[in-house]
């Protein structure tokens, strides 16, 4: 029989969520729920238990979905920049790992749309000729050749990767710093998850050996 680990949830995922982002994929992992127990980690609070099978399906995350500006979002004009953190746009049926093509309004071009190839990373949001915005995700090209208007920062990457055929996007503005310190704390949560797992693992073999 499993108990769970008590760890702190970041205020980023909904108390009735049981999903943990993952920073290194678009994918969750089970959150644990509190139970008792002690340990010298202060970064824990309570070893116990493992969650149980039955815990339920993360819940679609429905956004806004933040995102830092640029690196040339100067190729659009301000009435498209403006529009573009209002409106809401529609995940189209070209969607998968590498990239999810959005439907809503256009989106149009200061003086054309090709760019110099330059590096990519998943978050990032192209804007080709169509005007209609691209989402790289996890399985991303590394270079592209569309101007980018911005980049979803990675804290919320993995909940518009839930987003289904048809479901809805909306985009809000975000610093560096803000998504920075949002990665800083999904990260030091899943170390603690990590901890934790590793701390019931050796008590399962410490009651191996004592039997």
């Amino acid at each position: 029989m499993f108990t769970a680990f008590a760890l702190p949830r970041p205020k980023h995922v909904p108390a009735n969520t049981t999903a943990v982002p993952s920073p290194s994929d678009s994918s969750s992992a089970t959150t644990p729920s509190p139970d008792q127990g002690q340990s010298s980690d202060p970064g824990l609070q309570a070893p116990a238990q493992l969650p149980s099978q039955t815990s339920q399906a993360p819940l679609v995350q429905s956004g806004p979905y933040r995102m830092v500006p640029g690196p040339q979002d100067d190729y659009f004009d301000a009435a498209s920049l403006a529009g573009f953190l209002t409106a809401e746009y529609r995940v189209t049926q070209a969607m998968d790992r590498m990239a999810y093509y959005l439907d809503g309004p256009r989106l149009t071009h200061r003086d054309g749309y090709n760019i110099i190839t330059d590096g990519v990373v998943p978050g990032c949001v192209q804007v080709p000729g169509t005007g209609m915005p691209i989402v790289l995700m996890r399985d991303a090209p590394t270079v592209g050749g569309y101007p980018k208007i911005g980049a979803v920062i990675r804290a919320d990457l993995w909940k518009l990767a839930q987003v289904r055929l048809n479901g809805s996007v909306r985009f809000i503005p975000a610093t560096q710093e803000e998504a920075l310190a949002e990665l800083r704390e999904i990260e030091a949560y899943l170390r603690q998850i990590d901890a934790a797992i590793a701390m019931h693992e050796e008590r399962l073999h410490a009651a191996t050996r004592a039997a």
